[in-house]
């Protein structure tokens, strides 16, 4: 035994019930912020941290294996005072929920967002065909598929859920290069299997969406499957972080 002991205190019945009162005054009023709110809030803390990197800094990263580039990310946001202090959470390798067994690179939630979360899959990018391929979508030697926007499209990502993102690290070569490469591809972009054929673009006018505080971004929607059927298709934000300068 570890001697450890515990003091219970009960709490009164007035206290009770003012607690359950000033609940559910709060979650009446954060039920007044939609998903929009919170994504833009996740934006503005991504934009921030990438804003802090020093040369020195960005230099060092683009040296790195992504999980470490991935890591570094969340301990800065996790060590930000005002992300915490809103509610904010990040993790790094959750699991999702579903058949298919996947793990996220950076997963944000939030207290008050009943519901919802944003995932991102993050990958080093630059203008090769290999990056751009396990950006995308991607056959491997055993002919199994994999890539980062694919796990979304086949539900593993994001399970059910509206939107997903995408965070590319720019580790060499011209950044605008880099995203118009990737653009490119997206737009052509589609998978056959068996009778269906899922991943196309729905509004290729979203490549030109920006996202605030993001000098390299855009936005894509595609359709998607799931125990071999069609679903509702699923809103990518794809998000930069420039390591190259």
């Amino acid at each position: 035994m570890s001697g450890v002991s515990f003091l219970y205190v009960a709490s009164s019945d007035d206290e009770s019930e003012a607690f359950k009162t000033m609940r559910k005054k709060h979650m009446q009023e954060v039920s007044k912020f939609d998903d929009n709110f919170y994504l833009t809030q996740i934006f503005k803390y991504l934009s921030d941290t990438y804003n802090s990197f020093t040369a020195t800094c960005r230099n060092a990263l683009k040296q790195k294996k992504e999980e470490e580039i991935t890591d570094y990310v969340r301990r800065r946001l996790q060590n930000n005072e005002d992300f915490v202090l809103e509610g904010f959470r990040v993790n790094s390798e959750a699991r999702n929920q579903d058949k298919t067994v996947g793990y996220y690179d950076l997963k944000f939630e939030n207290g008050d967002w009943l519901n919802q979360y944003f995932v991102l899959e993050c990958k080093p990018i630059d203008t090769t065909k290999t990056k751009a391929d396990a950006y995308i979508h991607k056959k491997t030697k055993s002919q199994d598929e994999d890539g980062g926007l694919y796990r979304f499209l086949i539900n593993k990502y994001s399970t059910n859920k509206p939107f997903g993102g995408m965070l590319g690290y720019i580790i060499s070569g011209n950044p605008q290069q880099v995203i118009d490469n990737l653009k490119k591809k997206i737009q052509t972009f589609r998978i056959k299997r068996g009778g269906l054929c899922f991943g196309n673009l729905q509004n290729s006018e979203l490549l030109d969406a920006h996202i605030a505080n993001f000098n390299y971004c855009f936005q894509s929607n595609h359709t998607r499957i799931y125990e071999g059927q069609i679903i509702i298709p699923i809103h990518i934000f794809h998000l930069f972080f420039d390591l190259t300068q």
